[in-house]
């Protein structure tokens, strides 16, 4: 008489969360959207045993994860970011039968998110020499001016082609974007007026990238140093050390640093 073959329909939570990923990917999630659950569940997987069965996980587990991320001294924000994470994912998992856990977000504290004040963005926009600085430097003041212009994501920026910047019609049109959807952004008077001084130096065919050489947006996180390398003992002096992320100037992104900016 043949054994019967038992049907062995559970998983670890490192296969389970494999299958998650193929089935994102399947769905046209973003492949840095990807790349950034792959490496937030690899901070997971220091607090959490991800080698176990998914059937057996208990919402004790992951009490006791947020309680190790704690200890470890993670900001309530990283801990929020990883939750969502794990939200996304045990969503997905009661949609295909494989668990019933809920996995409610964590309740971070809220916290001031560093900016410059009036005094740095009044420096950090003063415009370089022409006569005296490098076409990477004045790239560089243009790419600032843009982003508190726009607003837009570095990868965004990064994109952008000559023939995506219509100077008589005072718009940009973004091609790459964090939804995959095309979007019409107004510039400002100063703006266009600066693109299009810009666009004599830089010259090039339509479908170049206007910031010429920046290859990828990491290459973005060092705009500040224009203004660092122009007077370095003159900020010291004045306390303008600026902090070199392309986050702290989107967080400019506002009426204030735009008041500045239209001066």
């Amino acid at each position: 008489m043949m054994k019967k073959i038992r049907m062995n329909c559970t998983a670890t939570l490192d296969e389970t969360f494999a299958d998650f990923l193929l089935s994102r990917r399947a769905k046209g999630l973003a492949e840095k959207t990807l790349e950034s659950y792959s490496s937030q569940w690899k901070a997971v997987a220091r607090h959490l045993d991800t080698g176990t069965d998914i059937a057996a996980l208990q919402k004790a587990d992951l009490d006791d994860m947020i309680v190790s991320m704690r200890e470890a001294g993670l900001s309530p924000n990283s801990i929020n970011s990883y939750m969502r994470v794990l939200k996304s994912f045990f969503s997905w998992c009661n949609e295909q039968g494989l668990t019933r856990l809920n996995v409610p977000l964590y309740k971070a504290e809220e916290t001031v998110k560093e900016t410059y004040s009036d005094a740095e963005l009044t420096a950090l926009l003063k415009k370089p020499d022409i006569r005296k600085t490098t076409f990477a430097e004045y790239r560089d003041w243009v790419i600032i001016n843009f982003l508190l212009n726009c607003g837009s994501r570095a990868a965004t920026v990064r994109a952008i082609q000559i023939r995506d910047v219509d100077l008589d019609g005072g718009v940009v049109f973004y091609r790459h974007t964090k939804n995959r959807k095309a979007q019409v952004i107004p510039l400002c008077s100063p703006m266009i007026a600066i693109l299009r001084e810009y666009g004599r130096y830089r010259g090039g065919e339509r479908l170049a990238a206007i910031y010429r050489k920046v290859q990828h947006a990491a290459q973005l996180l060092p705009i500040c140093n224009i203004i660092v390398n122009q007077h370095p003992s003159d900020n010291r002096e004045k306390g303008l050390l600026f902090p070199t992320t392309v986050g702290i100037i989107l967080h400019c992104f506002s009426g204030s640093s735009r008041r500045i900016f239209v001066m």
